[in-house]
């Protein structure tokens, strides 16, 4: 999988995260067009964690449960990735 690749997966993983009340949610592969796997959320909620836009990826549900902090809600501000 290459960078630009990658890059579209997380910015629609902070997409999901910021529409949601409180910015977290259960990430499960059905709330992705096509479906992600369970394998690439974990992967790419360790990158984000890494970047300080996520916390940490914690198993719940049948999915992972990850919440935004304000360095992810500010990228999705400024970058217009979602509506204010």
């Amino acid at each position: 999988m290459d960078q630009t690749v990658d890059g579209k997966l997380e910015t629609a993983i902070l997409r999901k995260l910021y529409e949601h009340p409180g910015h977290e949610a259960i990430l499960v592969p059905q709330m992705f067009v096509p479906p992600l796997m369970l394998s690439n959320i974990f992967r790419l909620s360790g990158q984000l964690k890494k970047k300080g836009m996520t916390t940490g990826p914690d198993r719940r549900m049948g999915g992972w449960h990850l919440k935004l902090l304000e360095p992810g809600i500010a990228y999705c501000q400024n970058n217009g990735q979602v509506k204010k």
